[in-house]
């Protein structure tokens, strides 16, 4: 509600009061930011997630939380890692579009999985890229764990790994070149 009112040019400034407002009631309940991602339902917004009304509320309240609490400081990822476990946020990062928070977004996870220093294989497990199949080249998240790929191979240039590599491993060469045929059609 507030959300809409807030894109119209006759009800935006009383939209940015009560949103105000909402932020300072939450900062004075000391509602985490993990709290108010259910409240605000981010995880149903889908691809356009950070295009959204509640994720500018939610972001908003964010910053303010961290200037509150500066030793219980939040990013994105780790409250979405938090609030919703690895898998919920790597489902959240596989239905995200391409526009310039979700490319952050994605941005941050991989700089995230780069303090585990998973190896790429393993990271290709952890996305269910594995289990893909013929979907695997439209897979969104073939793209990301392509980025953690080569920030991997930057960093650990004696462990470096390709794709090719991954992929044979995982599906083996008959499976691979029907993915592949599956992709070019």
């Amino acid at each position: 509600m507030t959300a809409a009112a807030m894109k119209n040019a006759n009800t935006k400034e009383i939209a940015t009061t009560l949103e105000a407002a909402q932020i300072k009631s939450w900062l004075s309940g000391a509602f985490s930011p993990i709290q108010i991602m259910d409240t605000q339902k981010l995880s149903k917004a889908g691809a356009g997630l950070f295009d959204s009304p509640q994720f500018a509320t939610w972001s908003n309240y964010l910053t303010a939380y961290n200037k509150k609490y500066p030793k219980e400081q939040l990013t994105v990822i780790e409250a979405f890692t938090k609030g919703y476990g690895e898998e919920g946020a790597i489902k959240i990062l596989g239905s995200l579009d391409d526009g310039p928070g979700a490319t952050k977004f994605k941005d941050e996870m991989v700089k995230a999985w780069m303090t585990d220093l998973d190896h790429p294989a393993n990271m290709f497990k952890r996305l269910k890229l594995n289990e893909a199949g013929d979907d695997l080249l439209t897979s969104s998240l073939l793209s990301i764990w392509t980025r953690y790929m080569k920030a991997f191979n930057e960093q650990n240039p004696f462990a470096e790994t390709t794709m090719i590599q991954t992929l044979t491993k995982s599906y083996g060469d008959e499976k691979l070149a029907t993915i592949i045929q599956a992709g070019t059609k």
